[in-house]
């Protein structure tokens, strides 16, 4: 029995690198990082200095309209593994009546029960990996893993260092058994500062490094394979801190090879010198997020397979202020490919592409065609790789809270509507002030409220080539009838796809005095001070001066 079981493992082996011998199938990766504008990049006009990221600009195709369907961690990541929008999460049927619109927020989880990129890249032969931050499925481990009863619990302890590998091993398997990877290390559940111990509450980006570098080695020449890298820049916390720890205690126990991926702290000390606390934070973090891409080229470069990988970086989402919005700002995230073999140096497309695509044009890379038990949301954006001038689509489509939005390259429709019940209850006077998008408190979200004057407005429409901070709702001037009726239009092609209602018609409570009561209360009230916006941010200039 063991000798039969021994023949079929070495069979399935041969046929994997069988599959790969007469294919050209290119290994990937797809580098997610978290938090960003394009515009922080140098090959995006930015002033951070990011040489890795911007050489892979310059080797393959930057991708000037590029954007999230949902601008928050969780959705985003769900639309990129499922390549499907986050409204058609299992989540939304669960948490919502299907005659009501859904919110959308960090709710879209993977249940293990969708169609994910590993699961697709699997048939073609293909080895997978997740390194990193998950936030994209449910876990309570911490409820089943006690930690050691220590004075300190201190790291060097050996029951503090087995307690973690044990925590890592959990989550490991979390990711694996739902989201469909072959393997996973360096995962953290959400940000650094849900990290169970509080000495390790701080960014660790070179621990993804050096898992990613193991996972290279393993495999690269042996089978094609997909790694999915996400670092955790460049969302706080404060970036600056990670270059004060001995980065070698990780989340997942000690790891004495890590700092060798990490930036001297005496060459960042010197790059921080006279900046402001919030310059500080993006400039070691992108550093870090930088030098991450660094080590991954050069790793593959050593090992003989740079040349046949397809490497995607993009970022979950957006920043402030519109991170939780359906906003430009919240977004438009930066995309570039490289591939020598097929897409030429220095290409750059304009057309509108979205992080649901990406599913469907590995797919197509693979040589392999879609599933038919899921719906898939994407398009193919292989053809842009030799022709980044030709349309692959109309529209770019988004979601977040109960706001749907649709953009066509220069214009943007947005449609915000409250459920019934809301809308009761305000009527009620149940509520002080007017719910933001979400529909319940959340900081980022009342940032975004506080800053685009027509947030609360049910209809909106805006000229983003004339007003690119969205400071001015045309819905209603009749020059944009045409624009307003094709978005509107379009905008309910999409949502009719969806499972859950979404009216076309705004509730007429949105135009009563009672409802601008309610939105002045909450206009008037500013957004409150964080330690993150003061530590992160600095103070938000808006507009951002020109």
């Amino acid at each position: 029995m063991r000798n039969s079981v021994f023949i079929i493992l070495i069979f399935l082996a041969l046929s994997r690198l069988t599959i790969w011998a007469e294919t050209t199938f290119p290994n990937i990766v797809l580098i997610f990082s978290d938090e960003m504008r394009p515009e922080y990049l140098g090959c995006y006009g930015g002033s951070y200095s990011t040489p890795n990221i911007d050489r892979l600009a310059a080797e393959g195709m930057r991708f000037e309209q590029a954007f999230t369907a949902a601008s928050a961690c969780t959705p985003s990541r769900y639309s990129v593994l499922t390549g499907q929008y986050p409204g058609r999460s299992a989540a939304m049927k669960e948490l919502f009546d299907l005659d009501e619109p859904y919110s959308i927020d960090w709710d879209t989880i993977i249940d293990g029960n969708r169609i994910t990129i590993p699961h697709i890249l699997r048939r073609a032969g293909y080895i997978s990996g997740m390194f990193g931050k998950n936030h994209v499925t449910k876990t309570e481990i911490e409820d089943n893993l006690e930690l050691p009863k220590l004075p300190q619990v201190e790291l060097m302890n050996p029951e503090m260092d087995s307690w973690l590998q044990q925590h890592q091993a959990k989550l490991v398997e979390i990711v694996t058994s739902k989201i469909g990877f072959d393997q996973a290390g360096a995962i953290t559940y959400e940000n650094s500062e849900n990290i169970p111990h509080p000495e390790l509450r701080h960014h660790n980006i070179p621990w993804i490094s050096a898992v990613a570098t193991d996972f290279f080695g393993a495999h690269a020449g042996k089978e094609p394979f997909f790694a999915f890298l996400t670092p955790t820049a460049v969302h706080g916390p404060w970036h600056p801190e990670q270059y004060h720890k001995d980065l070698r205690y990780t989340a997942g126990g000690f790891r004495p090879d890590v700092p060798q991926y990490q930036i001297p702290s005496s060459v960042m000390q010197l790059r921080l010198e006279g900046l402001s606390s919030g310059e500080k934070h993006h400039t070691a973090g992108l550093a870090a997020l930088d030098q991450h891409v660094g080590v991954v080229m050069d790793t593959l470069e050593q090992l003989g397979c740079l040349d046949e990988t397809l490497i995607i970086f993009t970022a979950d989402h957006g920043v402030e202020p519109g991170k939780s919005s359906v906003y430009q700002f919240g977004n438009h995230v930066p995309l570039i490919m490289r591939w020598p073999k097929k897409i030429p140096p220095g290409s750059v497309s304009d057309q509108l592409v979205a992080h649901v695509d990406l599913l469907v044009t590995l797919t197509k890379v693979a040589g392999l065609s879609l599933p038919e038990k899921q719906v898939f949301d994407g398009v193919d954006l292989s053809p842009l790789f030799t022709r980044p001038e030709i349309p692959v689509r109309e529209t770019i489509y988004t979601e977040m809270g109960h706001v749907r939005a649709v953009y066509d390259g220069r214009y943007q429709y947005v449609a915000f509507r409250y459920p019934e019940k809301v809308i009761e209850a305000m009527r009620e006077m149940q509520f002080g002030r007017a719910p933001n998008h979400l529909g319940y408190w959340q900081v980022h979200a009342e940032f975004t409220a506080s800053h685009f004057p027509g947030y609360f407005d049910s209809d909106q429409l805006y000229d983003l080539e004339k007003d690119p901070f969205q400071l001015q709702n045309r819905w209603k001037d009749p020059e944009l009838v045409a624009v307003r009726d094709r978005l509107r239009e379009r905008l309910f092609e999409y949502t009719d796809t969806f499972a859950h209602t979404f009216p076309e018609e705004a509730n007429p409570f949105f135009a009563t005095d009672a409802y601008k009561q309610l939105v002045d209360a909450a206009l008037s009230k500013n957004p409150p001070e964080t330690k993150w916006e003061a530590r992160d941010l600095d103070q938000i200039t808006w507009p951002p001066i020109r």
